[in-house]
């Protein structure tokens, strides 16, 4: 998980996450996992995913997260599954990069976000 700067997340940073794949047979679970803080007060998450296989091929997605709030708390943890049963074609180092597309231009109250890339077993995560 990566940490945001206290001073806001800009639109034009992206945060990367490098997977290494050596199983291209075996299905995968991704989530997107993060903290919001109890002054982030968007009930949403806008972001855009870019995936590049180590071919260099890449694809493109655009995501909005649900949150909910408890006011109650420092900070909210959220999960969002991204992609079941996905399969790494490609042997090799595969790289995610992570953008909000919120206003403003520089985002306050995210305090990280991070992904989370399980090998499943016997069709379950």
């Amino acid at each position: 998980m990566e940490e945001i700067r206290t001073d806001g997340w800009n639109r034009h940073d992206s945060i990367a996450f490098e997977i290494p794949v050596q199983d291209s047979l075996s299905r995968y679970h991704i989530d997107i996992i993060g903290r919001v803080r109890n002054t982030y007060l968007p009930d949403s998450l806008s972001l855009i995913l870019r995936v590049n296989a180590p071919s260099g091929a890449s694809f493109t997605d655009t995501l909005s997260l649900g949150l909910t709030h408890n006011y109650d708390r420092i900070w909210e943890d959220f999960r969002f599954g991204y992609c079941s049963h996905v399969r790494f074609t490609q042997k090799g180092i595969w790289r995610f990069y992570l953008w909000h597309q919120m206003d403003p231009e520089i985002l306050k109250g995210v305090f990280s976000v991070g992904l989370c890339v399980k090998k499943e077993r016997d069709g379950k995560k």
